[in-house]
């Protein structure tokens, strides 16, 4: 057990998770948490959602505390002021939890505010004159390319002492957001190791090629996309391949049945080539059973959570985008740089058909996750900014 002189070195940190543990960021930040070196820094968790983080942190012996629903802000690629008016209609709520926040970092001597996503940013305008941690926000998405998200980087850049980008994709935008080069940021990328208990992989009848979808079932992660590749496989006469799509349905959440993508999908007479999952709290048991997975995003963007942990488990994974940082044409998988559903269909029937090419990308995918997202490594780099942030001046 530790010494109470050896406890007071330690750099406390406060985290902000956004979704609970069931969104990429969040899983993302439990295994940069789970390969801290505790005998360094005392870690706790702020979740804004109840999910599966609570009880990933317990098992860990990390304190969490559940601020449900806390306001975040984030520009979208349309209808930004309605996004900005309803973040203004919980202001009441965005100032609770400023005060609460405050609080927590006094009561706990906090050092360092780890914001887990851009959305956060908001905070470090409040956070950052009331309290003397020095404030690090993790970069974990492509901002949209408009004024608001440009406004948004200045803000970053003014309250932040240090950026964390998940790719050098990521830090780009930014910067041309921004106007110039960022003097304090720094590319680390996302880890992963196994969850502790080994979930069996999830299974289905019949005896399909299972391709996975992994995600908020949204119009930007290109979702209903694979409702055109449906319409094209029956037009084909294909029927030994199966979708197994894993995620939260934002139309279905949203009340309108007729938005959700299970009925875009029956009413599209192509219902018997979807299984719908729903959001998941153990991913990796469709992982573990699925044959390939698929993201068919529409902001060039193939280097996700849902990737990172596919070319662990060793899947093939199909992409659109045109960055071959994490997926290699033919080598670990196959990218597109646009999006067609013929194309992507020819490519399902292929892996389908040629179990030694999946082999092949396995092997390549397990080898090239092992180099880039080992847990202590990457959490090293993190515990390194810490330290280095700590004996900065605050700018």
């Amino acid at each position: 057990m530790a010494s109470v002189e050896e406890e007071a070195l330690k750099v406390r940190i406060l985290f902000l998770d956004k979704e609970g543990g069931y969104g990429g960021s969040s899983r993302s930040l439990y295994f940069l948490i789970k390969n801290l070196d505790r005998s360094r820094v005392v870690p706790i968790v702020v979740l804004r959602e109840r999910g599966p983080a609570m009880e990933f942190y317990r098992e860990l012996g990390i304190r969490t505390i559940l601020l449900e629903g806390f306001p975040v802000y984030k520009p979208s690629l349309r209808k930004n002021p309605w996004v900005l008016f309803l973040f203004l209609l919980r202001m009441g709520s965005f100032c609770s939890s400023c005060r609460l926040l405050s609080r927590l970092i006094t009561e706990n001597n906090i050092d360092i505010i780890h914001m887990n996503h851009d959305g956060f940013f908001v905070y470090g305008f409040f956070l950052r004159r009331f309290t003397v941690a020095k404030i690090i926000i993790h970069m974990r998405t492509m901002l949209p390319v408009n004024r608001y998200a440009a406004l948004q980087a200045r803000c970053i850049e003014k309250n932040a002492d240090h950026l964390v980008f998940i790719s050098e994709n990521e830090l780009q935008r930014y910067c041309e957001l921004l106007g110039r080069r960022s003097d304090k940021s720094s590319v680390v990328f996302n880890s992963f190791d196994a969850l502790s208990g080994g979930a069996e992989p999830y299974s289905s009848k019949g005896s399909f090629f299972k391709v996975l979808y992994l995600g908020n079932l949204t119009y930007n992660k290109g979702a209903y996309r694979l409702i055109d590749m449906a319409l094209e496989m029956k037009a084909r006469g294909i029927r030994n391949i199966l979708f197994w799509v894993c995620g939260e349905d934002r139309g279905e959440k949203r009340g309108n049945s007729k938005g959700a993508m299970a009925f875009k999908a029956e009413s599209a007479g192509v219902k018997p080539y979807f299984c719908f999952m729903g959001q998941q709290a153990e991913p990796e048991r469709f992982l573990k059973g699925a044959d390939v997975l698929i993201r068919l995003s529409r902001w060039n963007d193939p280097w996700g959570r849902d990737i990172i942990e596919a070319m662990a488990y060793g899947k093939p994974v199909i992409a659109t985008g045109d960055y071959e940082g994490f997926i290699e044409h033919g080598v670990n998988g196959l990218l597109h740089s646009k999006y067609d559903a013929g194309k992507m269909v020819e490519d399902l029937v292929f892996l389908a058909s040629h179990p030694e090419a999946v082999e092949r990308m396995k092997k390549a995918n397990i080898e090239k996750a092992k180099e880039l997202f080992d847990g202590p490594s990457n959490a090293a780099k993190v515990a390194a900014l810490y330290e280095s942030i700590l004996k900065a001046p605050r700018g």
